[in-house]
C-alpha cells in the first residue's frame, strides 16, 4: 500500500470535518493566529488540504 494511500481515499471526509465542525475549526484558526503571531510569521503544522493557508 502506498504511503499516500489514504490521504486519497479520506481526502473528503478529512476536508468534510471542516464543515461539520466549524466552530471547533474557526478556534484552531485563532490558536495559529496567537501562534504566528509569536514568530516571524510562519509556522509548520503538518499535513492536510491547506485549509489554513
Amino acid at each position: 500500500m502506498p504511503k499516500i494511500e489514504a490521504f486519497q481515499k479520506y481526502t473528503s471526509e478529512y476536508d468534510n470535518w471542516f464543515v461539520i465542525n466549524r466552530f471547533a475549526y474557526l478556534s484552531e484558526i485563532e490558536a495559529v493566529k496567537k501562534a504566528l503571531s509569536q514568530t516571524n510569521g510562519v509556522i509548520e503544522i503538518g499535513i492536510g488540504s491547506g485549509i489554513f493557508c
